[in-house]
C-alpha cells in the first residue's frame, strides 16, 4: 500500500513537471530522460519481480521515478526554464514531503483511535470519510494557505474566477 502511495505522490509531481516542460515546448529536449527512466525501470523490474512479484515491478517504477525521472526533470527545469536555485526546490520538496507523511500518519492514527472503519456499514464509511476530510482540510489547507505565498495566490485566483 505504501508503495502505491509513493507512486501516486511522484506521479502527481511528475505530471506537474511534464506539464511545465510541454507548455514550454521542451519535450524533445527531455526525451533522453524518459529513455533512461524506461531502461532503468525495465532492468529494476526484471531484478525485483523474482523476489517481490508485482510489488517488485511497482517498486521498480517508484525507484526509477524517485532517482532518475524526478531529479533529471527538476534539473532540466531549473537549468532551462526557472531562474532559481535547485537547492531551494529540494528544501521545499523535503518540507512538503515530511508534512505529507506526517499528515498520513496522523490519518492512520485518527482512524485507529476512533475506529472509523471497523464496522463496515455505508453510514460509518461516510461519517468516517467526512471526519477525516475535515481534519485533513484543517491540517493541510490552512497551514499551506498561511505559509505558502504561491499557494495563497493560486487559491485567491481560483476563488476570484468562481
Amino acid at each position: 500500500m505504501a508503495v502505491f502511495a509513493i507512486y501516486l505522490w511522484y506521479e502527481c509531481i511528475g505530471r506537474t513537471n511534464l506539464t511545465m516542460i510541454e507548455a514550454n515546448g521542451k519535450y524533445k529536449e527531455t526525451k533522453k530522460i524518459e529513455i533512461i527512466c524506461v531502461i532503468a525501470n525495465i532492468l529494476l523490474s526484471v531484478i525485483l519481480v523474482r523476489k517481490y512479484q508485482i510489488a517488485g515491478v511497482v517498486g521498480a517504477t517508484v525507484l526509477s521515478m524517485m532517482f532518475i525521472r524526478h531529479p533529471m526533470q527538476i534539473r532540466f527545469l531549473h537549468k532551462n526554464l526557472f531562474n532559481e536555485k535547485i537547492k531551494n526546490y529540494y528544501i521545499s520538496f523535503s518540507i512538503y514531503s515530511i508534512y505529507m507523511i506526517a499528515s498520513c500518519i496522523l490519518n492512520i492514527y485518527l482512524i485507529n483511535i476512533f475506529n472509523l472503519y471497523n464496522e463496515y456499514t455505508f453510514i460509518n464509511w461516510i461519517i468516517g470519510t467526512i471526519i477525516i476530510s475535515l481534519i485533513d482540510f484543517v491540517i493541510v489547507f490552512v497551514p499551506m494557505y498561511l505559509m505558502d505565498k504561491s499557494f495563497k495566490k493560486a487559491v485567491k485566483r481560483f476563488l476570484n474566477k468562481n
